[in-house]
C-alpha cells in the first residue's frame, strides 16, 4: 500500500508539472545577472516547484518593461495589476548582490512575502539536498548526496531492469518494422555502435539504429573543412541542426526518438540507465576533469535532464552543467519529471 501511495503521489506531481499547475508563484528581486539566471533555472527545473511571475528592481529605467517575459515593477508597487501579482505570490527570491551584503537585512525586512529565499552569488554548490546548520553562530550548509546511500542506486537499477525488459518485449514489432525501413532506405549496417564513456578509462558500445549514411564520418570531415558556419555550429553544440549526413528514414527516426530504442538493451545489461547523464564520447570530457568525477557516479541514460531542457538550443557546456545538476540533485521525483517530459517530447515528435 505504501508503494502504491508513493507511486501515485509521484505520478500526480509529474502530471501537475506537465500541466503547469505545480509550484508556488514567486517574485524575483533584482533583474541583474543573478536574477535572470534564477528565472531561467527555475523554468528549466519545474520540479523545484517555483513559478516566477514578477521582477522587483530599484532601477526606475526598468519599471514598466519586461525581462525574461516577466513585468518589472518598483519596490513600491504602483498599479493594481502589480499589487494583485504581489499578493498572489507567496515567495520572494532575493539575489544577494556580492558588493552589498550589508543591505541583506534591510532587503528582507522590506519584502512582503511569507517565504523568502536568499540566493548568494556563490553558486558553486549544485544541490537542492542541503540543510542550513548552525555551528555555534556560524552559518553552514549540510550537503546530502542521495546517490551515496546504499538503497537508492539499488532501487534505480531494479527499476531499469524491470522497465527495459518490459519495453523490449512490447516494442519488438516496432523494432522489426524499423529494421525493414532502414534496409530499404539506404545501404549499411542496421545498428550503429559507438564507444561511450563509462567512467575513468572505461567505455561501452552504445547501440542506436543507424540514421546516417555509411560514410558519415568522411562527410562530416569534408563539411567542417569547407563550411566555417557549420564548423562553428558543430564546435558549439557538437551536432548540426540540418545534418546532411542523415538519411531520409533516419530523420523520421530521430524526430520520433526511435533511433535510441536499441539502447534498452544497453540498459538491461547494465551499460546504461533509462534516465541519467548524456552518454558522452570518451574525448568529449577531457577538458572537464571535475565534471568527470561527478558524472562517473551514475550510469549514462537514454534520456536525461538536458534532453528535456531545450536540447536543440543547449550548448555543450550547458549540457554538462545540466548533467552535473542531475547527479548532485538526484531524486525519484526528478527521474519521474524527466520521464514525463520525455514522453511528451516523443508524443510531439520533437526529437533530435
Amino acid at each position: 500500500m505504501a508503494v502504491l501511495i508513493w507511486i501515485s503521489d509521484a505520478l500526480g506531481r509529474a502530471i501537475l508539472m506537465r500541466l503547469r499547475l505545480w509550484g508556488r508563484p514567486c517574485v524575483i528581486v533584482g533583474t541583474g545577472k543573478a536574477g535572470i539566471d534564477i528565472v531561467r533555472r527555475l523554468g528549466q527545473n519545474e520540479h523545484l516547484g517555483y513559478n516566477p511571475v514578477l521582477f522587483i528592481d530599484e532601477n526606475p529605467n526598468l519599471w514598466g518593461t519586461t525581462v525574461e517575459g516577466l513585468p518589472v515593477v518598483a519596490p513600491t508597487v504602483g498599479t493594481s495589476t502589480d499589487e494583485r501579482l504581489v499578493r498572489y505570490a507567496s515567495v520572494g527570491i532575493l539575489a544577494v548582490p556580492r558588493d552589498q551584503p550589508e543591505r541583506l537585512n534591510e532587503m528582507i525586512g522590506n519584502l512582503p512575502f511569507s517565504t523568502i529565499l536568499v540566493v548568494p552569488e556563490w553558486t558553486g554548490v549544485q544541490t537542492v539536498n542541503t540543510r542550513i546548520r548552525d555551528l555555534s553562530g556560524m552559518f553552514s550548509l549540510e550537503v546530502r548526496r542521495p546517490l551515496g546511500a546504499s538503497v537508492t542506486p539499488l532501487v534505480k537499477r531494479l527499476f531499469d531492469i524491470v522497465t527495459s525488459a518490459l519495453l523490449l518485449v512490447l516494442v519488438t514489432p516496432l523494432l522489426l518494422l524499423i529494421a525493414i525501413g532502414i534496409k530499404l532506405d539506404s545501404k549499411g549496417p542496421l545498428l550503429f555502435r559507438q564507444a561511450r564513456w563509462a567512467g575513468g578509462s572505461r567505455s561501452f558500445p552504445a547501440l542506436k539504429f543507424r540514421t546516417m549514411h555509411a560514410d558519415a564520418e568522411l562527410r562530416l570531415k569534408e563539411l567542417l573543412a569547407t563550411d566555417p558556419v557549420l564548423r562553428r555550429e558543430y564546435e558549439m553544440y557538437h551536432k548540426l541542426t540540418h545534418d546532411p549526413r542523415v538519411t531520409r528514414f533516419g530523420r523520421i527516426l530521430r524526430r520520433l526518438s526511435f533511433d535510441e530504442l536499441p539502447q534498452l538493451w544497453n540498459v538491461l545489461i547494465g551499460d546504461m540507465s533509462l534516465i541519467g547523464p548524456r552518454p558522452y564520447m570518451p574525448h568529449e570530457l577531457i577538458k572537464y576533469p571535475h565534471q568527470q568525477e561527478v558524472l562517473a557516479r551514475v550510469r549514462p541514460g537514454i534520456t536525461g535532464l538536458w534532453q528535456v531542457s531545450g536540447r536543440h538550443r543547449t550548448t555543450f557546456e550547458r549540457r554538462i552543467e545540466l548533467d552535473v545538476y542531475y547527479v548532485e540533485n538526484y531524486s525519484i521525483w526528478l527521474d519521474l519529471h524527466v520521464l514525463m517530459r520525455t514522453v511528451w517530447i516523443v508524443v510531439k515528435a520533437d526529437g533530435a
